[in-house]
């Protein structure tokens, strides 16, 4: 049995590829040949999206506010505080910047807010 790219099985003998094939979970991939999803190894900052039907090449960028270390690990939230935000393509837990003037956060904030005129930040 073959499934379709982006897709695996763990059922050991099946022969119903429409049955027992799921889509990759994020963090791994499947070009098809096989029938098992296999951990895809994305650099720093980057995680390969659910139903990846190719390795490295799917790697994108963690969106504003979360992280990842690597390798097979998908993206993680951030915990940033008041004040802070964290980048797209973070790599660690801690990746917060500070909001710059006239910019706020409200902790765990994945981007900086522009402040209305006339209010502090």
């Amino acid at each position: 049995m073959t499934c379709a790219s982006g897709y695996g099985s763990s059922a050991t003998g099946a022969t119903d590829a429409a049955a027992t094939c799921t889509l990759c979970p994020a963090g791994s991939f499947s070009a098809g040949q096989f029938h098992q999803c296999v951990a895809t190894k994305c650099p720093p900052g980057t995680s390969s999206p659910e139903g990846a039907d190719v390795p490295i090449q799917q790697c994108t960028l963690c969106p504003s506010g979360s992280f990842s270390r690597g390798g097979n690990a998908s993206c993680e939230v951030g915990q940033c505080d008041i004040g802070f935000a964290m980048p797209p393509g973070s790599t660690r837990a801690d990746d917060c910047l500070l909001c710059g003037d006239g910019f706020y956060s409200t902790g765990r904030a994945t981007q900086c807010i522009a402040c209305k005129c006339g209010a502090d930040s």
